[in-house]
């Protein structure tokens, strides 16, 4: 291939360093990245800037790199986003022939652009050898004397054999979220989703403690279904009743429920959480309630959604899980 970045321009993300949570380190030293002409000539900052980004998968590596993307975008950058499989080639050699050609490119592009930001993913150290690992750090030294604007992200499991590389590159270990970021990210994450009386967003960040920010992702995701089954089976389709019920938060997320989710991602147990919706042969005949159905002959009067929404309050008031509640009602009436 003969045009490495023309054929990998990406576009930058529309979100910038400040919408990321926490991070507050990285989010200093990576925004530092973006051009102040000022202020980098009166402390000597190079335009040229080079990272290796390393930790297990879901930390948060391409992340950061993305959001610094969305940033130097606005000013003017360009975008370069390629996995370092596609610069393998069929041997060594060739292999250092792309890369040698990948970075060669970077110079004229920077210029033509005013600037160029590249995201290399999924590097390998340890299947570098030697001559390999010389080549790169030549061609970054090159960038680095040229003074070419660009800020180069090279994102790594990990970053074992990198001695040869440490002149050149500022390696940077991306760890695992601590309690107040797991805190600011599910905090942000969840504000549209109502929680239990005493469940705060502390003890979630308690509770997920060793999750990285792929975990909290998936587990938001999981709220959101679990809440959206709360309200469609506790309330139906009826869009006055759904709208009354979460005027009163009376479908939450309580603590009972995100420790299913919590224990569903950690894998702890051989066997799945308990179904939100039992199965009739977890049932005696009885029936307390019978949930609200999108049909004529069943919708309720004024009266009836009036009553209901106070008994669902009051079994809530007296400590009852929703849970349990959901238990002692019709699973076939949706």
């Amino acid at each position: 291939m003969e045009h490495w970045l023309s054929e990998y321009t990406a576009r930058a993300p529309g979100y910038g360093l400040e919408q990321l949570c926490g991070r507050k380190y990285w989010k200093s030293i990576f925004g530092a990245c973006v051009p102040d002409p000022e202020l980098d000539r009166r402390f000597h900052v190079s335009p040229f800037q080079a990272f290796c980004l390393y930790g297990p998968e879901g930390n948060g590596k391409r992340t950061l790199a993305l959001a610094l993307a969305g940033d130097l975008g606005r000013a003017g950058y360009s975008f370069v986003r390629i996995s370092a499989e596609d610069l393998r080639g069929q041997s060594e050699t060739e292999e250092r022939q792309n890369w040698s050609t990948f970075l060669g490119e970077i110079p004229e592009a920077a210029r033509e652009a005013g600037g160029i930001c590249v995201l290399v993913e999924d590097f390998a150290f340890s299947e570098k050898p030697p001559a390999f690992l010389r080549m790169l750090r030549g061609g970054l030294r090159n960038l680095r004397e040229a003074r070419v604007p660009c800020v180069f992200f090279i994102a790594a499991e990990e970053a074992k054999e990198r001695g040869i590389l440490e002149k050149e590159l500022i390696f940077c270990p991306i760890g695992l979220p601590g309690e107040g970021e797991r805190k600011e990210f599910l905090e942000q994450s969840l504000e549209d989703i109502p929680c239990g009386q005493g469940f705060s967003y502390k003890r979630m960040a308690e509770m997920t403690e060793g999750f990285n920010y792929g975990k909290l992702d998936q587990a938001v995701s999981l709220a959101a279904l679990f809440i959206k089954h709360q309200i469609n089976f506790l309330f139906g389709k009826d869009p006055q009743t759904r709208t009354e019920a979460l005027g009163q938060n009376l479908a939450v997320l309580e603590e009972k429920s995100f420790r299913q989710i919590v224990e569903h991602l950690r894998a702890e147990n051989s066997v799945s959480p308990r179904q939100a919706v039992p199965s009739p042969q977890e049932h005696t005949a009885a029936r307390q309630v019978k949930p609200y159905v999108n049909t004529p002959s069943d919708a309720p009067d004024s009266r009836d959604k009036e009553e209901r929404l106070k008994s669902l309050e009051e079994d809530l008031g007296k400590g009852m899980s929703l849970l349990d509640r959901m238990d002692s009602m019709d699973p076939h009436g949706l």
